[in-house]
């Protein structure tokens, strides 16, 4: 190597940047954004497959969770994950029509 202009060590939870010395350093985390998910509306009695688009999920556990119901990830990538929902007690929304085969929605 003819040059160096500093290090950079990776890994599973951030990027740790330091100065060429290796004197001061600091931490930077990824932050998960979500782009899309592949459905709006689920059911009651849960079992439903969900696709979540964005990115940032490959550092970590993912704890997901669809209207404070436990969302289990069955399979991730950078860029993506999926998860199998939950059941659910109730309807979220009352007072209002709701979409869907069992009245769960999200609008």
């Amino acid at each position: 190597m003819l040059w160096e202009t500093g290090h950079a060590i990776k890994d599973t939870i951030g990027n740790n940047y330091c100065n060429y010395e290796n004197t001061e350093c600091y931490e930077s985390k990824t932050v998960p954004v979500i782009y899309d998910m592949s459905t709006r509306s689920g059911w009651l009695t849960g079992g439903q497959t969900v696709n979540v688009t964005g990115y940032g999920f490959d550092y970590g556990t993912i704890d997901a969770t669809l209207d404070g119901v436990a969302c289990e990830v069955t399979d991730k990538g950078k860029e993506w994950f999926a998860c199998t929902a939950g059941t659910k007690e109730a309807v979220s929304v009352t007072g209002v029509d709701t979409i869907g085969q069992h009245g769960l929605s999200w609008r």
